[in-house]
This record gives structure tokens, sequence and C-alpha cells, in this order.
């Protein structure tokens, strides 16, 4: 039961209580009122409402800058940016040491794009609390917007030092890492955005690009796939497939090919890959196309004397050899130390005809170049369309000397043979033979040299060294009609006349046509004296070549022989329409002549052939014959001691001596 008196002392607090309350109602409210009931409006999700109480809390109170910061974080979420940057400012004029007020101005002048502010108040708040780590993410966001992806990469690196679990500014970090070429801690960053979340993981591209530039190309290739499959229209992605095809081990350059292609017919404009493109073409011999690909390529890096180069090379392919030249001076303008280039446009000038100007670029090379086989071997090649035997052959042994290569060796024997043949013609048999010895020394199996050997020596009638090494060429090369027609001559030669026939009908096996083996089997009845089939063979060999001097004269021989002058003349006079200066033939002219008993036509044949000889000693002796039978015997005695003076034939001379003598004392 309530007791008044023992409540007394209650009573009186009650009433003092109440009357305290009204006179708090009946005088003005404060500042902090204003503040609380603002904070209860925020409560109740009345924004506007709480503005209205903060700005007389304020009013109340304008030097409170934690009033100001409130009402300016409540316009921010009311979208009046202008406003709440015109609170926090006089915020931080009331308090210039609180971080939180300066990376609120920041973020608003960061929002209106204006980032040198944004900047300048994010580091006055990083100054002012070094420990609050989230601003290093502000600071980097900023730096990043301004440009300047040094100060960002920095920032962003430290924060996630305190943040490593942060995927946005890992993402980040990747980006930037990649456009550093920082290849590998942008494919560290990656693997960790991948393993995060590689349902959503997107940079496959990237990723792959990165794993691409570090040499990581199987990996690289599976990346630029995935790209791919998220977007099959991506030409750059195909583009680095190519290239990781192209460089993988072993290299897969067929789908490098196909992969570029399709990069190509996305986005034409693809100019970089164009020089890799160019180059696998090039590999195919399809130098038209590689042509094209390079000059596309060179439109849009006109600086990469790489890309000059290969175009010389595919250019000179086609015999574009103006165009070579030019191109390889490019590289040379780029490149002045350019090795290659030098001895690729004195290469180029020598397919264009023009051997001097070629020689004089290896000649200037060569003083710079040391040790490069590669200089002396083209040298050589200048020195052969030059004709210069000993110096192509200098040039190839220098160039084996610092390369053991088997194509210089073979070089150096073909040089060994062309110097051997020279040799030949010049009747130089001896030095003829240690040519072709060279030769075979470089090439053992040439088939030529032992060919040129066997003919030296058959020249020199060794006629079994002839015979060996006729045997050896053949060995090495029983498909060369030319070689069984050669060892059918030294069998002849020897009188083997058996094994030469079949010489020559193996031949005839190899080439029906061959003129020089229906000549052997001629000379074969000849020296059976089977007139017919003699006769029969050779007409068959000229049938086959109407230009054989020596079977025309062999023709008249035969006649001759069988005292048919008038035939005989008719071939000898044939072999003359060929070969007007061949002394065999107006000899043999004239021999027929003289039996036909016209004299003076013999004697005009005689003169003619002393024109191309003086030393031919039967023309003297045949002149002799028919001044002695005119009884000339004056002009036969001179002409006949002219004879004795020239002839080798021992027997025939002291028979003409006695036969002079006898002349003398005729009148």
């Amino acid at each position: 039961m309530f007791n008044i008196k023992n409540n007394k002392k209650f009573i009186i607090l009650f009433i003092f209580l109440f009357l305290f309350i009204q006179k708090v109602d009946a005088v003005a409210p404060s500042a902090y009122q204003y503040y609380a009931s603002a904070n209860y409006y925020i409560l109740k999700k009345q924004p506007k409402m709480a503005v209205e109480e903060l700005k007389k809390a304020i009013a109340l109170d304008e030097k409170d800058a934690m009033l100001r910061t409130k009402l300016a974080g409540l316009y921010v979420d009311l979208g009046m940016d202008e406003a709440a940057l015109s609170e926090y400012l006089k915020a931080k004029e009331l308090k210039s040491d609180d971080a939180f007020i300066n990376i609120s101005i920041a973020n608003i002048y960061e929002k209106r794009k204006d980032y040198a502010k944004a900047l300048d108040y994010y580091s006055m708040a990083e100054k002012l609390a070094p420990n609050y780590k989230y601003n290093l993410l502000n600071l980097g966001n900023v730096y990043m917007q301004l440009g300047q992806t040094d100060e960002a990469l920095k920032y962003y690196k430290e924060f996630s030092v305190f943040y490593p679990y942060h995927y946005e500014v890992k993402k980040v970090l990747a980006s930037l890492y990649l456009e550093k070429e920082d290849y590998k801690n942008a494919i560290e960053e990656y693997k960790f955005i991948y393993k995060k979340n590689p349902k959503e993981f997107r940079d496959y591209y990237k990723y792959a690009f990165a794993l691409m530039k570090t040499g990581d190309y199987t990996n690289a290739t599976e990346g630029f796939k995935e790209a791919l499959k998220q977007n099959p229209k991506d030409a750059n992605a195909y583009a680095n497939l190519g290239i990781c095809y192209l460089n993988s081990t072993p290299a897969d350059k067929i789908a490098a090919k196909e992969a570029m292609e399709k990069a190509l017919n996305i986005n034409p404009d693809l100019n970089g890959i164009r020089f890799d493109y160019g180059n696998l073409l090039s590999q195919e011999n399809k130098f038209n196309e590689a042509y094209n690909e390079y000059k596309m390529y060179i439109s849009k890096y006109p600086s990469n004397a790489s890309a000059y180069y290969n175009l010389g090379i595919a250019t000179q392919k086609l015999n574009k050899y103006d165009e070579a030249i030019e191109d390889f001076q490019k590289v040379l303008s780029l490149e002045p130390n350019n090795t290659d280039a030098k001895l690729e446009l004195a290469r180029s000038y020598q397919l264009n005809k023009d051997s001097k100007r070629a020689l004089d670029i290896y000649n200037e090379a060569a003083k710079t170049i040391k040790d490069n086989a590669a200089l002396y071997y083209n040298t050589g090649l200048v020195y052969a369309d030059l004709n210069n035997y000993s110096e192509r052959i200098k040039a190839f042994e220098k160039a084996l000397e610092l390369k053991n290569d088997e194509e210089t060796k073979k070089q150096l024997a073909s040089v060994y043979i062309n110097a051997g043949n020279y040799d030949i013609n010049n009747s130089k048999y001896d030095e003829a033979i240690k040519k072709y010895q060279k030769a075979a020394e470089y090439n053992s199996d040439l088939a030529m040299a032992y060919t040129g050997l066997a003919y030296c020596y058959e020249k020199k009638s060794d006629m079994q060294k002839s015979l060996s090494f006729h045997e050896k060429a053949i060995a090495l090369e029983n498909k060369n009609t030319d070689s069984f027609v050669a060892y059918g001559n030294t069998l002849l030669h020897l009188n083997k006349y058996d094994e030469a026939k079949g010489a020559y009908q193996k031949a005839l096996e190899l080439n029906s046509k061959n003129d020089g083996a229906k000549e052997g089997l001629g000379d074969i009845y000849y020296k059976q004296e089977l007139f017919q089939k003699a006769v029969k063979e050779y007409k068959d060999a000229l049938a086959l070549n109407p230009q054989n001097t020596n079977v025309n004269i062999k023709l008249g021989n035969l006649y001759k022989d069988d005292l048919d002058n008038e035939k005989a003349l008719f071939y000898y006079n044939e072999a003359l329409k060929i070969s007007p200066e061949n002394t065999t033939a107006l000899h043999n002219k004239a021999a027929a002549l003289y039996s036909l008993e016209k004299y003076q036509e013999a004697k005009d044949c005689y003169k003619t052939l002393l024109s191309y000889n003086r030393d031919f000693d039967m023309a003297y002796y045949g002149m002799g014959v028919i001044f002695e039978k005119e009884k000339n015997y004056s002009e036969a005695v001179k002409n006949y001691e002219k004879f004795v003076s020239l002839t080798a034939d021992g027997t025939l001379k002291n028979t003409i001596k006695r036969r002079i003598e006898l002349l003398k004392t005729r009148k």
C-alpha cells in the first residue's frame, strides 16, 4: 500500500523534475539536440529531415567540424556533391589534421575527374594517417587516372602487401605488370585471379600473352584457345596463337599459318603478323605471296630492317634483282654493319649480271668481315661468272678452310673440272690431269673428274690408264651416255672391238639419238673393213647430227679408200661448210682433187690449208707431189724441203730427202 508519509521525499523529487522539464521546454534547444534529432532521422532513413536538423545544429555551432562533416556526408548520399564539397572544405578549415575529411574531399574531386586535386588531398591524408592502408588504394586509382602508371603500380603493390587477397586490385596489378612488360609478375597475378574465380575468369588473352612473352608457348597456346572460346572473332588471339605454334618445339607451321590466316581474315589491318606470315609463305616457296605480306608489313613498320631483308630475299627469288638491290641497301641504311645484307646485296648485283659491282662489294666486305665462309664462297661464285679459275679456286679454298662444307667442296670440284676442261682445249694435258685429280680429291663421287682423266691419258696415249678411269666414271654414273661413248672410244684405240661395240650399244640404249655412239660403231666397222656397215652407221650419225664435221670427213675417207673420189669430195665439202678452217678436211679434199687430176684446185686447197696452219707438213708434201707431177721441179723441191723440215715421220723424211736429190738433177 502506497504510504504518502513514507514517500514524502519521492513526491518532492517528482515535483522538482516536472518543474525542470517544463523549464527546459521553455528555452531554445541546443546544437547537440539537433544533432541527436538528425541521427534519429538518419535511422528512420529520412536524410532530408536529417539535413535540416544538422543545418539547425550548425547554425548554433558553426565551428563544429563534426557537424559539417556529418552534413557533407548526407549531401553526398543525396547526390549534392557541390554542397558536400563546400561543407567538407569548411570542416577542413576547422580541423585540418583530420585524414577522413581530406579523403572525403579527394573522393568528390575524383568523382568530378579532377584527379590532380584528388591526388593532393589523398596525399595529405596519407601523411595524416599513414596507418590507414586503404588510402593506398585511393592513391593508386588516382595515379592510374593521371596516367602515372609507375606511381600507381607502387601504391597498388604496397596496398597488396596488407590486403593480399583483394580481387580487383589483383586484376589491376596484372594489367599493369603486363603493360610494364613484367610478364613473370603478371603471370603470378593472373594465376591468383583464375584460382579465385575460374568460372568468371575473362583474362585468358592477357594471361596467354604474358606466358607467350616468357617463352611458355605450350601454356600460352592453351590460353589463346580459351580466349577464342570466349571471343571467336578475336583477331589478336588468332595472331598470337599462330606465333605460339611457330615457336613451339617442334614448330607446327601448318597450324601457325592457319591461325594467322584466320587473324587476317577477321582483321586485314592486323599488319603486325604479316612479317611472320610472310616468313611462313617464303618457307613454302610462295615468294609472290610473301612479297605482298612483307610490303604490307613495311607500310606499317617502315624501320624494320629484318622486314626489308626478307623482302629482299623474296624479290631475289622472283628475279626482281633491281628491287632486291634497293631492299638490301635499305637494310644497310638502317643497320650499316649487317653482314648478311652486305653479302646479299653483292649477290643481287651478281644475279643482275653486274659481276664487277658484286666483286667490289665482296672485296670491300672482306676488309671488315672476318672468318665468314659465305663471303668467300659467294666471291668464288662471282669469279666463276668472270671465268677466273685461279681466283675462284682461292676463294673456295678459303671458304673451305673456314667451314668444312660439302657444298663448298662440290664447288671446288666443279671449278677444277672447268679448269681442267680449259687446259684440255689448249692441249695442256698434264696440267689438266692435275686439275681433274684435285676435283676427285674434293668430290670422289664426281664421275666427270674420272672422265676427264681418262680423256687426258688417252691423248697421252696411255690407254690402259684411260680405260681404268673410264671404268671408274661409269661405276659412279652408269646412266651417262657420253661416258659410255668415251669408254667405247678408248676400247676402240685398244682394238677391243667387241667391248667397244658393247659400250656404244649401251650408250644407244640410254639415248637412241646419240650420234657419237653411231659414229663409234662406224669406226669399228671401218677398222674391220666392213665398208657398207661403216657407211650405214656414219650416215645414221649424220641423220642424228648433220653438223658433225668428223663424220663427214670419215665418210669422205671411206669413199676415198673405195676410190670413189667424187663422193669423197662431196663429204669433205660438207665438212668444210660446217667448219671452213678444218685442216683435216682441207688436206683430204686436196688429196681427192689430186686423185681426180684437178691439180690447180688441189693446190688452191693446200694454200687455203696453209693460210690456217703454216706448219702443216703434209700440205707441203702434197704440194711437192703436184709440182713434181707438173714437172715444176724447183717448186717441188722447195715444198719437199719444207716438208722435211717439219715432219716427224723419219721413214718418209728419208724417202723425200732422196727424192729431193733426184729432182735437183732434173731440169
